[in-house]
């Protein structure tokens, strides 16, 4: 622990490390919230009797696409995370 909070005194910038991965995280979440509205959209409109809304219905390619793109959301969030460790821990080194 003394160790660690020496490290962390004499290196006080790595306290903008996790601050940095936010701030990379924050405009990519959004920027996959707004294509997942437009992937949402694929497919044909099918309308119900008696309703206001119309469902979506998609083929099985646009169902593998979406969670294709759910895997990228988490790999590239994954990746900004264990690219911010990987500095720490080098600087630690």
């Amino acid at each position: 622990m003394e160790a660690a909070s020496d490290f962390v005194t004499s290196t006080i910038r790595v306290m903008w490390l996790p601050i940095g991965a936010y701030i990379l995280c924050v405009p990519y979440l959004a920027y996959w919230v707004l294509s997942a509205v437009y992937l949402y959209s694929i497919g044909e409109p099918y309308y119900k009797d008696m309703s206001l809304f119309a469902e979506i219905k998609w083929t099985d390619d646009t169902t593998y696409l979406w969670w294709f793109f759910l895997f990228g959301l988490l790999w590239t969030v994954a990746f900004i995370i264990c690219a911010q460790q990987f500095m720490i821990a080098a600087t630690v080194c």
